[in-house]
């Protein structure tokens, strides 16, 4: 099972660029326009969108000199905030952009399952479509910051996991579940004399029951189908892929399982895809150029007036305003924005907080109401008007 690919660079004149801004990590892969792998890159997030655009594309200007952007493509968390500021001709749904990588190499897979930093999506596909998927970006108990926490509080890196937790001889016994239960478990488990190395074998191997089953809430794994396919890079990790292949294989004995080559960076690739299919239909980009981006003017607000109160947590969320020469500005907000400027909103725990407060919704809803009379549904106004029988006239 092959756990890893690296990209080796290879110098062209022309690429198409994905982008995977995520919220521990951003990533960057080039492809040509025969769908050749040809340069990646990655960054830890600053928790700054704007510093990781800027971070990600002076290391592509590096790599290709005068060479020419055909389109840019961008998925993750950071796909809406940034779309307008870098001018990404397409921003993918995180699922699609992670199936297309998928079925880019294994176009007859039956279930994609990617675990990343901080989420998890299962996609169950028919003959190359996705008719179900999963997502769970709400609990820890199945993704790979948590695995990387814990081993942080053991003084072990990252990339020493796996091979820490082969060298175990025994593991404790962890119960399926919420990650912050598990951590008190973690604690017990130390009590009663369990080793780092063998604590880490055991969270390893109950990982695949907390993808599956808790957080993918997938009881039937054999009506999934028979080919799965690994992605994301919690599966970098050799001893979490050995977990998923023996838990899949207990419920679907005859199972093909395969890890993805280019595991982290999947949506990346995904992007780079999708953008290639934008210039071959239009033959044109809109992304800004490497200059642009690199002069980015922005400044960023966190106060009272960034708190977030669409629920009682009142996340401390930052506003990170941008100068690109477009856009109506804010001035309805509390933290006034003018004309020429879009604001980036970060910081916020689930999706509500992208909304900066009542007043925005309002505004959203006078925008729609706009369109939406600009132009009208025919079909509505056919079944109103048409078929409208006169009060005078009588219906046999």
């Amino acid at each position: 099972y092959v756990v890893e690919n690296r990209i080796v660079p290879k110098k062209v004149r022309e690429v198409i660029i994905g982008c995977d801004f995520g919220s521990t990590t951003a990533k960057a892969v080039c492809i040509t326009p025969q769908k050749e792998i040809v340069f990646s890159c990655y960054t830890l997030s600053k928790g700054n969108p704007i510093e990781d655009a800027k971070e990600i594309f002076r290391r592509i200007k590096d790599y290709l000199g005068d060479g020419r952007v055909l389109a840019l493509g961008l998925t993750g968390y950071g796909k809406d905030l940034l779309k307008d500021v870098l001018g990404a001709d397409v921003a993918v749904v995180e699922t699609v952009a992670h199936a297309t990588a998928g079925l880019h190499f294994f176009p007859d897979a039956d279930c994609i399952c990617d675990v990343g930093g901080v989420d998890v999506k299962i996609m169950i596909l028919r003959q190359g479509s996705v008719v179900d998927f999963r997502l769970n970006s709400q609990c820890s108990s199945g993704n790979g910051v948590f695995l990387q926490g814990v081993a942080e509080r053991f003084n072990i890196p990252l990339g020493d996991i796996a091979d820490r937790a082969f060298s175990a001889k025994a593991m404790p016994n962890f119960t399926m579940g919420c990650g912050v239960f598990l951590q008190s478990d973690i604690v017990n488990q130390q009590r009663k004399g369990w080793k780092a190395e063998e604590i880490l074998a055991g969270l390893c191997h109950v990982l695949p029951l907390n993808v599956w089953v808790y957080a993918g809430n997938i009881n039937n794994l054999a009506q999934v189908g028979k080919k799965f396919i690994l992605q994301g890079g919690t599966h970098k990790n050799l001893a979490v892929v050995k977990s998923q292949i023996d838990f899949i294989r207990s419920k679907v004995p005859e199972a093909e399982i395969y890890v993805h080559p280019y595991s982290g960076e999947a949506g990346a690739i995904g992007a780079a895809l999708i953008a290639l299919e934008h210039y071959q239909r239009y033959g044109k980009s809109n992304f800004r150029g490497f200059s642009t981006i690199e002069e980015l003017t922005y400044k960023a607000t966190t106060s009272k007036d960034t708190v977030c109160h669409w629920c009682p947590i009142n996340c401390q969320r930052s506003f990170i305003d941008v100068y690109i020469g477009e856009g109506e500005g804010r001035p309805w907000s509390k933290v006034p924005l003018p004309p020429g400027w879009v604001r980036l909103i970060v910081n916020n725990a689930c999706p509500k907080g992208l909304v900066e407060d009542e007043k925005e919704l309002k505004v959203v809803r006078e925008r729609m109401e706009r369109v939406k009379n600009e132009f009208p549904n025919i079909a509505d106004f056919v079944k109103k008007e048409a078929f409208r029988v006169p009060t005078r006239q009588k219906v046999h």
